[in-house]
């Protein structure tokens, strides 16, 4: 509980948590993704009350209330997120709050589109497709290795090849919406 002297403290040093949030967020940039999942502005305001009941001005060397918050709720802001670190709450599936209203069921995969998609190129071009994707640069789906085989230059073989791909996308986006 805060006395009137202290209570008076907070309320004069309201307008400082949105600033401190604000730099304490372009300061961790790395942390950003955490700090979506956090309720930073709980934690700052919580931070203020506790640091007024601490806060002494009669120290010959108090600083001024401000700097003396602005330290407190940043160092509760860094716990905060070091709370939700080590929690591991921080999932690439949780929702913030504020986009609860936005939330819908994920789309299952549509396999059937896939095949579709896949069915609709040439055989040769399946095959690269499908070597590719599942073997990447490794020897089964290099570029080399279709440059080998079908005697085109291995450029030209990873040009037909992003450009397949590349059709194969828009062919799948256009089943979707049809």
């Amino acid at each position: 509980m805060l006395d009137d002297k202290q209570q008076k403290l907070v309320e004069d040093s309201l307008h400082i948590v949105p600033k401190v949030i604000t730099a304490f967020v372009k300061k961790y940039a790395c942390l950003r993704e955490v700090a979506r999942c956090c309720d930073l502005e709980s934690a700052a305001y919580l931070a203020l009350c506790t640091a007024a009941k601490t806060y002494d001005p009669t120290r010959p060397d108090a600083a001024k209330p401000t700097t003396y918050f602005y330290r407190a709720i940043h160092n509760a802001l860094l716990r905060e997120v070091q709370k939700e670190i080590s929690t591991h709450a921080h999932s690439i599936a949780r929702i913030p709050l504020e986009e609860v209203h936005n939330r819908s069921k994920p789309e299952s995969p549509k396999y059937e589109v896939a095949f579709e998609v896949l069915q609709s190129i040439s055989d040769r071009d399946r095959d690269w497709i499908e070597r590719y994707i599942l073997y990447g640069s490794r020897s089964d789906g290099g570029y080399a290795t279709f440059s080998r085989e079908s005697g085109i230059d291995h450029r030209r073989i990873r040009k037909i090849i992003l450009d397949l791909l590349e059709e194969l996308s828009r062919l799948a986006e256009n089943h979707h919406y049809s």
